[in-house]
Order: structure tokens, then sequence, then C-alpha cells
């Protein structure tokens, strides 16, 4: 091989070799200031190792949240920056409440007043109250709840002044599907955190599935193992009353259930358990399994039915929310027939919602192939209420009948 043909065969080799180096700096190499995301970045989600259980954040307490394939549900909460800036300055003198506004200490709307009032002042307990707006103003734009919305007022003001509480703060919430229990729940896990009460931003919903074990002996320890890994943050659950029977007849798998959740809500102070359900049956098929364990559960909240005129309200925000709209010339209309049916809506909430589907499926129906103007799609009228109510009456009779859980059906 001659010189000239060597030299051009290192060449060769070099370039190469540069080639290589380009396209491996390329794939290896990250924009600066920027991170690899992984795809439970993107998610906006992050995996417990040791247990399998999907911590999800959520941007809002309505937000989605992705359910893992186990029953019980662990939502992490997510704040919003700048937090941290609200904090009392050492520094600068303490100012105090005006007596004038004292007034507005019973009720969240008065709450929701002195912290706009008081934003930029440098008070411990008031900057503890600017902490939880956000909540505050989640819990007032609820409908209805005017007596919840007071204690919960009470509450709060309670546990600002006493940042050494050790009261247990475990909370009976009583109410029928659809009235928002678990949404209430949500927000005082949230106003319990951000004012310092828990450690972590857990907020795990249980049911009877996931603390009820299929053999004897095994119960206590799943019971157990739930508790643990609401640890530090909030154990929400639902339906309690099916935990129990209001018979005589013995469940050693319930008992054993709610006496490892009795001890633990004496002993262990290091989370907050919620429960929620119909009050005679809670009464009735929960609390009765233990005499001891009423008393552990010091906050009641009963969230009482709306009124007609909120269902319409209820309603006419729900069609808001989902980019629908009413016949204006109609809206007395509607809200007389709210008035008329209001006893057909037994779950508030939850029944608008269904309600509301049955209308969309006959709107459609009523509307395939004709033509319409682009503003008139998803404007409602009269018409179709009454229609979607015939729909809408006569599943809802059914799945009463077929649905109801009738206490001690676990038994």
């Amino acid at each position: 091989m001659t010189k000239k043909d060597q030299t051009s065969t290192k060449k060769d080799k070099k370039e190469k070799e540069k080639k290589e180096k380009k396209v491996d700096k390329s794939t290896t190499t990250e924009t600066p200031n920027r991170r690899k995301r992984s795809y439970s970045d993107m998610v906006g989600s992050k995996k417990d190792d040791k247990d399998e259980i999907l911590v999800v954040d959520i941007s809002s307490i309505f937000g989605k949240f992705k359910n893992n394939k186990k029953t019980e549900e662990v939502i992490e909460f997510d704040f919003s920056e700048g937090e941290d800036e609200l904090v009392f300055n050492e520094g600068l003198p303490e100012k105090f409440l005006r007596k004038k506004d004292l007034k507005l200490l019973h009720d969240i709307k008065g709450l929701l007043e002195i912290c706009k009032k008081y934003k930029d002042i440098n008070n411990r307990e008031i900057i503890q109250l600017l902490k939880v707006e956000p909540e505050l103003q989640e819990l007032n734009d609820m409908i209805g709840l005017e007596e919840v919305k007071k204690m919960v007022c009470s509450q709060i003001l309670y546990v600002i002044q006493n940042s050494k509480n050790e009261d247990m703060m475990h909370t009976v919430l009583y109410g029928f599907p659809g009235c928002g229990k678990t949404t209430l729940g949500r927000i005082l896990g949230k106003i319990f955190l951000r004012i310092g009460y828990l450690k972590n931003n857990k907020f795990i919903i249980a049911k009877r599935s996931d603390l009820i074990a299929g053999y004897l002996g095994q119960t206590a320890i799943k019971t157990q193992k739930i508790i643990d890994k609401a640890s530090g943050g909030v154990l929400f659950i639902d339906e309690v009353y099916s935990l129990g029977s209001e018979s005589k007849n013995t469940d050693s798998f319930a008992k054993e259930c709610v006496d490892t959740l009795n001890q633990n809500l004496s002993d262990n102070r290091n989370f907050i358990c919620i429960i929620a359900g119909y009050e005679e049956d809670v009464k009735k098929c929960f609390f009765k399994k233990n005499p001891g364990l009423e008393r552990r559960f010091p906050w009641v909240y009963k969230i009482e039915n709306v009124t007609p005129k909120q269902l319409n309200y209820i309603f006419l925000n729900f069609l808001k929310k989902k980019e629908w709209s009413f016949q204006k010339n109609e809206l007395k209309e509607l809200e007389k027939f709210f008035y008329k049916k209001k006893d057909d809506f037994p779950f508030n909430g939850g029944s608008i919602e269904t309600f509301f589907s049955k209308l969309k499926i006959n709107y459609y129906q009523l509307r395939f192939g004709r033509k319409r103007l682009k503003r008139e799609k998803k404007v409602i009228n009269m018409d179709d209420i009454h229609k979607a109510f015939e729909i809408y009456k006569k599943y809802e009779n059914k799945r009463i009948e077929k649905d109801y859980p009738p206490p001690g059906m676990y038994v």
C-alpha cells in the first residue's frame, strides 16, 4: 500500500469516528437547563416501588386523576408555586384584625373577605388563613351546604390558633350519594395539609373490599396496611356502613376491621380518618360495632338536601361547565320544573348528572341529520327537558329498586 493510500485510509477512519461521535452526542446530550422527562413525568405520576401504588399529581381538587389497578385511590395534592412566600416576617411589627371585621369570622364568605382585605398584613394567623384561600373559594363555590360551611369555618379558625393541637380530627360526613361528600373530604384534606396539621399530601379513598380480607386473621393485616399508607395524610372511607350490619349476627371479618381501625384512631394521631355514608346506616351498621367508636369522630357534618332553587342553579351551572346552554326565554319555566320535580332528584348533583346524560341522548336523537345553525348547537329547551325526564324517571326507578344498599347486605 502506497503512502498516499495509507494517508487517505487514516483520513477516512478519522472522519468515520467524528461522525459516530456526532451521532452519539446527539442521542445522549440534553438541552441546557432541561432534564430528561420520563413517561411518568409526562403523565404527572410516580410509582411507589415498594407497594406498586400509583401516586398521582392533580392540579386542582376537581382535576382528573388516574386510578391504579387496585381499588384504593392514592391522590397527591398539587399546590401552586409561591406558597413559601406566605411567611411571617419576624423583623416587622405584627398587625392585627380590626375590631369592626370580627363579624366576618362566622362563615366562609367572611373568611374570604378577610383574605382580600388583609392580603399584605404581617400577622401569623392571617398568613395561615391566606394559605387556605383557594380551598375556601372552592368550598364557597359549592351550592348549598350552608351549615357545613359555617362549621368548617369554625374548625379552620380552631386549628390555626392551636398549632400544637393534639385533639382527634377524625370526621364524619353524612349525606346521600351525589351530595358532595368526597369533594368536601378532599377540600378538608387540603386545608389540613396547607395549615400544617398533616405531614404529607396523601388522600386515600378506601372501600370495604380494600379493608376486608377473604380469610379470618388477614383482615387486621389488610386494614392496617391501608392505614399505614395513609400515615401523615387522610384515609377516606366511603359507604362505611358496608363494614357492618345492624343485625345481631356477628361478622367476624367486619369486627376485625372495625377493631383495628378503632385502635388506630386513638393510638395513632398521625392521620385523619374521614368516613362517609347515610346517617342512619352509619349509626346502625358501623358505630354500633364498637362502643367507643363514635366518640373518636368529634367532627360531624350533615350535608343537607338542596332547595329547588339551588337544584335549578346546579343544573344551569352543570350545563355551563359542559359548554351547553339553555333557551333564555324559558328560564322561568325551568325553575318551575325543578320546584315541581324536586323529589325526583334525591341525590342532588348526582341526580342532575344522570339526568343530563339522558338529556344528551334524547337531544342528539331528535336532531340527527337536521339542518341547524352553528349557534343552535347544544342549546336545549323545555321540550328537551320533558322528554329527557321521561327517560330519566324510568331509569331512576329501576336503579333505586336494584341498587339501594339495604343495611346488612354485606353479612
